[in-house]
């Protein structure tokens, strides 16, 4: 087993503001129904999300990134959903990375950031929900993230430097 303890230095971080628009393009057309136990309040509902979100929400508004996860009915209350996505940039400036996102109720204001990827390694933050504009929700996302030299990888036997990338 090979591995590496290093002393940490002053960690450099870099904080990222993003204010994007989530596109909900109708009723399920980008969710999809998992689970449906047909009880009443939807008490263990489970849907799949694929929503788009842009850069802004008039037609020349560019594609970003998606919100990818799952939306779950956990509590017996109105607003007892549960959701674990993720926000998966496609644009060319960030593409690959990603932003982990936790939160309770569809209509709570504050999501947890609570992890990344590709250029936001260990991001922790907030994404707030603000404004609807038609069928576009406003959000806003702020962290802290911890950018990491990357290093190269082997699929099959450590030290086989065939297969790094």
């Amino acid at each position: 087993m090979a591995f590496q303890i290093k002393p940490l230095r002053p960690v450099e971080q870099n904080e990222l503001f993003f204010r994007l628009y989530l596109k909900r393009e109708g009723c399920d057309s980008n969710d999809k129904t998992i689970v449906n136990s047909n009880e009443h309040m939807e008490f263990g509902l489970v849907l799949a999300s694929d929503l788009p979100i842009y850069d802004g929400f008039g037609p020349e508004a560019n594609l970003v990134a998606r919100l990818q996860g799952l939306q779950s009915q956990a509590g017996k209350l109105t607003d007892g959903w549960q959701a674990s996505v993720n926000i998966v940039f496609e644009d060319e400036r960030f593409n690959g990375s990603t932003l982990h996102v936790m939160g309770t109720g569809l209509h709570k204001r504050e999501w947890a950031i609570v992890g990344g990827t590709g250029e936001f390694t260990l991001a922790q933050g907030i994404m707030y929900n603000l404004l609807m504009y038609g069928e576009f929700q406003e959000i806003e996302l702020r962290a802290l993230y911890t950018p990491m030299k990357k290093v190269p990888w082997t699929l099959g036997v450590p030290g086989d430097t065939a297969s790094q990338t």
